[in-house]
This record gives structure tokens, sequence and C-alpha cells, in this order.
């Protein structure tokens, strides 16, 4: 048997990833009104820990028990869901990109039209392949956006989600 603390004994796998870009924006028509472009990139997201999550609005599939021991499955193809970004304040106007700013205006005038909002990275793998992907989230209406935050000796990190009504992905 091999001596699992010795080098040519590790089974593990191990891959390099080069990080790349990142950017994100959002449209709106509504931006017009706050004296906004119609779409504005995104600034402010901290980087450190995990700074943009999507969670499923409902489960893809739910098995429910039957009595006599027996199953039945309900599917759905829903791809609603929410999408919460992490982020500092960088700015005060909804140009500068302040997703805090942009979050409150959407809030103050109540925005039932939905906004796009776009995500796109790329990195490269340790094959030095670059891969880049973007995905559009498609009526995305704000969900919460604290009005304040304040924090001693670091920055406050704001948490905003939107609900999407549905995402798609390229490539």
């Amino acid at each position: 048997m091999a001596n699992p603390i010795l080098p040519q004994a590790s089974n593990r796998q191990s891959s390099v990833q080069s990080v790349g870009t990142f950017q994100a924006s959002i449209s709106n028509v509504s931006f017009a009104l706050g004296g906004g472009a119609s779409i504005i990139p995104i600034r402010g997201i901290k980087l450190e820990s995990t700074f943009i999550q999507t969670a499923q609005m409902v489960d893809t599939s739910k098995r429910i028990a039957l009595i006599d021991g027996s199953t039945a499955a309900l599917i759905n193809a829903v791809t609603a869901g929410i999408l919460t970004f992490r982020c500092v304040r960088v700015g005060q106007v909804l140009n500068s990109g302040d997703l805090p700013t942009i979050a409150q205006f959407l809030q103050k005038i109540g925005d039932t039209t939905g906004s796009q909002i776009q995500i796109q990275y790329s990195f490269a793998t340790g094959g030095g392949a670059g891969v880049t992907e973007q995905w559009t989230f498609n009526l995305a209406t704000l969900v919460r956006v604290p009005p304040i935050l304040l924090a001693g000796n670091d920055i406050a990190e704001y948490e905003i989600s939107f609900s999407y009504d549905d995402y798609s992905r390229s490539p």
C-alpha cells in the first residue's frame, strides 16, 4: 500500500485558473427619468468572497411521497430566480454605476418595467485557453436594497437583490 503522505501517492487533481475580466451592466428605460444613460455599467462590486449569487425561485422538480410507498414527480421549466450583488458605494448619481444608488432610484419610482442585467467574465485555464461567458437576466425587478449601511473602520457592503423572469447564457 502506498504511503498517503508522500507526493507520489496523492490522488488529488489540481488546476490553475488565471483571473480575467469582469463586467456587469444594467439597462432600464426608466433611467432617462433620473437623468441617466439607458445602459449603466455597474461599479463597486466587492471582489473578495462571493460577489454575485443566483438562486432558483422554485425547485425544478419535487417528489411527493404517496401512502402506498410510491412517489409522484412534479417537473417544471421555471427559470425565474433571484440575483444578488454584494457591492460598496462608489458614487451618488445613476451614471456613476453605484448599484445602491441605482437600486434606490428603481425602488423610489416603483419600477414595473424591469431591467436587463448583463454579466460577462473571462478567465484562462491551465492550458492557456480562454473562456468568456455572458449571462443576461431579463425583467429584473428590485427585491431589496438597504437604505443606509455604515461600517466602522471598513467599507459597508450592500447586499442588493433583483428577481428575474428568465436568463440566457452565451456561448
